[in-house]
Parts: structure tokens; sequence; C-alpha cells
């Protein structure tokens, strides 16, 4: 017998007969500054399952690395790894394998977002973002090279990190975590690839990561 093991603002997570194997199912809900809005869209589950299981199987074919996805079960249904998650920072043994990382890697491509709003705050200036010093940036602007940030999952709100403390909570190793940004690197290739068809502009976006 299956049950509802999470239910979160737009998917619930199932179990199924492999204790291995979860269930993601996707809603019809909406999500908005992390609130629910009290309607629905029609197929919108089924247009965010097959949004995922899309990119995923992209970067499956690039053989850039294995991913949680095993199949399309339903048009608003996916069969995925399970794997364990330990909320507590640092509690994760070195040795353990089929582990969620309890990490968020964004990478920004454009000055826009969070990124923007600390720049005009002074808490991060241009040299950060790849430009020389004393340049002033406006909002929307093209990075030189990608710009990658860490921040906490497990928290009430997500706050950024930096190397030291984010392997301190998540017990990776160094090349554990060089691994992953590269993973990273190599992701929004595909996106950005794949956005140009359409003429559309990667601006950034976040990952999330396990060991298996």
């Amino acid at each position: 017998m299956t049950e509802l093991l999470y239910s979160g603002k737009v998917k619930e997570v199932w179990s199924t007969d492999d204790p291995d194997v979860i269930e993601f199912r996707y809603t019809n809900q909406i999500s908005v500054f992390d609130q629910i809005i009290p309607s629905l869209i029609p197929r919108k589950g089924e247009s965010l399952n097959r949004t995922s299981c899309h990119w995923f199987r992209l970067v499956e074919e690039a053989g850039i690395c294995d991913t949680h996805i095993i199949e399309m079960n339903a048009p608003d249904r996916v069969l995925a790894r399970r794997f364990s998650v330990i909320r507590e920072p640092g509690e994760i043994p070195s040795e353990m394998e089929n582990v969620f990382v309890p990490l968020e890697v964004i990478c920004r491509h454009y000055l826009a977002g969070g990124g923007w709003r600390r720049y005009k705050r002074g808490d991060v200036g241009a040299e950060e973002f790849g430009f020389e010093s004393g340049t002033v940036l406006e909002e929307g602007v093209k990075l030189p090279k990608p710009y990658l940030e860490v921040s906490t999952k497990f928290e009430k709100f997500d706050r950024l990190l930096d190397r030291e403390e984010a392997l301190q909570i998540s017990n990776l190793t160094n090349d554990e975590f060089d691994a992953i940004l590269d993973i990273v690197l190599k992701v929004d290739e595909i996106i950005q690839r794949e956005a140009s068809k359409s003429g559309l502009i990667h601006v950034d976006g976040k990952k999330e990561f396990a060991l298996g």
C-alpha cells in the first residue's frame, strides 16, 4: 500500500511497493512567493512533470551525470530513486551513499533578481561579478562569466554560504563539491543551448543534488 510521505506547495511525494523508489505527483496548485494561491490551473501538474522529465533526460543523454528520474508513469507523475534526507548540519556520515546534499547551488548569467538587489545594497561589488573594479552595472547586464553561489537548503530562509561552511554543513569533500559546481555549469550550457533555439536567454537557476 502506498502512502503520502510529503506534501509541498505544488508536488506530493508518495511511497511505492519498492522501498528504494518514490513517486512524485505534481498538482495543479499555484505557488507565488511561498504562498499557495486558492485557485487551480488545469493540467499545470502535467506541464511541470513533462518539463522536468525533459530536462533531466537531456542531462542524462549528454552524459553529465545520473539523475533520480526512473520513468514518467503518468502525465502528472514520475517514479524516482529514493534518497535519505538528513536535515541536521554536518550530520551526514562521510561514507553514506544515496543521501540528499543539503545545499542549493545558484548559477547567475545575468545581473537580476537577488543578485541585482545585493549589488544595489552594496553587498557585492562589480568585481565579484567579473567586471573591472568601479564599473557601474545596470540591471539585467550579462555577466562576463557564470557566477556561482551556494545556499542553505533546510533553514527557514535560504542563507548564502562560503565554501568552508558549505563543506561543513554537507560533509562533502573538496573534490565532491567541485564536481557539483562543474555539473551545474555543464547543465546550464544545455539550458542556454535549448533556450536560444526559441530566442530566449537563461538568466539564472538553482540546482540540488544527491550522492548515489
